[in-house]
């Protein structure tokens, strides 16, 4: 399977070539996503038929998903030898079984995909909040070969672009400093020509005064001024106060890391000041750092507003095909999900039919239902694969790598 290799790399570097450097406000962003989805006619309790792909093999199993705005999602995947897997998405916790067992270790296949229904931008920016997303966080990057915009993820964030000039901002500068001035002088018990005719004399005489925003008068009243603001010691606790003399400056002689010195004057290094290397041993192979997951966002095309790919807490992606119509639904013909250390799955559309919304479908007693197939629901071994002609896997294998 191709990987999406322009994704990769946009994770990890931030896109510097935007001009300007300016992304719209949060709201604005979940507003126009969320009448994308209207304008898809997706904002309602879908039902899909799928064809699961994991890793080179094209078809492992098919698949019957459920989902609706709500955040509730339900997926039965059939595969060789009777063997039904079924996954639920119920109160942001997905919960498996396999022919009626429950799985205590299972695959990642219910991606939030209800973020792609969600009808209005308020109801988005609460979905993606419970999925640990920053809604207030926006940045650019590079998907593919189009640029999107990235809800959540720190790393990516461009700055809010600053609010325009106020027109007439000299005159405004004018009437605050003389409002100041007035304020000082009433303060101080002269009117304001008295005290103009005083400020000028200083000036005259060369005397050094104060700016005018520090002429207004601090404190209750009658003027009086607060007291200091508490220097950076002062603001201490006790308890910490050695610590901070222990950080100033060392005197004349003293050797710069604070550490002892020893007989031939060199600065003696304890042993936690000492670097950890592999082995404990001097010249060893320093260990390696780990690198980091991607935080959680949501990536959206920056000129359609359709969302294009998901970011987990747990570090798994949804990555979203491009666009098809199915009996009127627009929607992504497949999503790719991977795995940290696991091969990636990808969910193959093959129909989409908008269906009833029947909140007890969601209820937990479907997990253990009995299995009822027909001879066309399920794909024997050694059985080529209805759409690709290709012999089914084991399914044990299939479903856990």
């Amino acid at each position: 399977m191709k990987r999406l290799a322009g994704w990769g790399s946009a994770l990890l570097v931030v896109w510097a070539t935007a001009a300007p450097a300016t992304v719209p406000s949060p709201e604005r962003i979940a507003s126009a996503v969320a009448s994308e989805n209207a304008a898809a006619d997706r904002t309602q309790p879908l039902r899909f038929e799928l064809r699961v792909q994991i890793g080179d093999r094209p078809s492992v199993a098919s698949g019957t998903l459920f989902t609706d705005p709500s955040g509730r999602a339900r997926l039965e995947l059939r595969g060789a030898n009777g063997l039904v897997e079924r996954h639920l998405l119920r109160g942001g916790e997905v919960f498996a079984t396999r022919n009626g067992e429950p799985l205590e270790e299972h695959r990642f296949f219910l991606p939030p995909l209800y973020v792609l229904q969600v009808e209005s931008g308020s109801a988005l920016r609460r979905s993606l909040e419970e999925l640990q997303i920053g809604v207030d966080t926006v940045g650019l990057s590079q998907c593919d070969e189009e640029d999107c915009l990235v809800v959540g993820d720190p790393a990516l964030e461009i700055p809010r672009r600053a609010p325009p000039e106020i027109q007439g901002l000299e005159l405004y500068d004018a009437v605050r400093a003389l409002a100041a001035e007035q304020e000082a002088a009433e303060a101080a018990g002269f009117s304001i020509e008295e005290w103009q005719e005083m400020t000028a004399a200083l000036e005259a005489e060369g005397v050094e005064i104060r700016s005018i925003v520090d002429l207004a008068p601090r404190g209750g009243e009658g003027g009086s001024e607060a007291p200091p603001a508490p220097s950076g010691l002062d603001s201490l606790p006790e308890n910490e106060l050695a610590g901070a003399a222990r950080a100033e400056s060392p005197g004349e002689g003293e050797p710069l890391s604070g550490a002892p010195e020893t007989e031939t004057g060199e600065v003696a290094v304890s042993a936690a000041e000492t670097p950890v290397v592999r082995g404990g041993e001097p010249g060893a192979e320093e260990l390696e750092e780990p690198v980091p997951l991607a935080s959680p966002g949501l990536w959206i095309d920056r000129k359609s507003y359709g969302i294009r790919g998901l970011d987990a807490a747990g570090g798994v992606r949804t990555r979203l095909g491009p666009e098809a119509v199915y009996d009127g639904v627009r929607f992504p013909g497949w999503v790719e999900i991977q795995e940290p250390g696991r091969e990636a799955v990808r969910l193959h559309v093959l129909a989409i039919s908008p269906v009833l919304d029947e909140p007890e479908m969601y209820g937990p007693a479907w997990l253990l239902e009995p299995q009822n197939l027909g001879a066309s629901d399920s794909v024997s071994p050694g059985e080529p694969d209805r759409q690709t002609g290709e012999d089914s896997p084991d399914p044990d294998k299939a479903f856990t790598n």
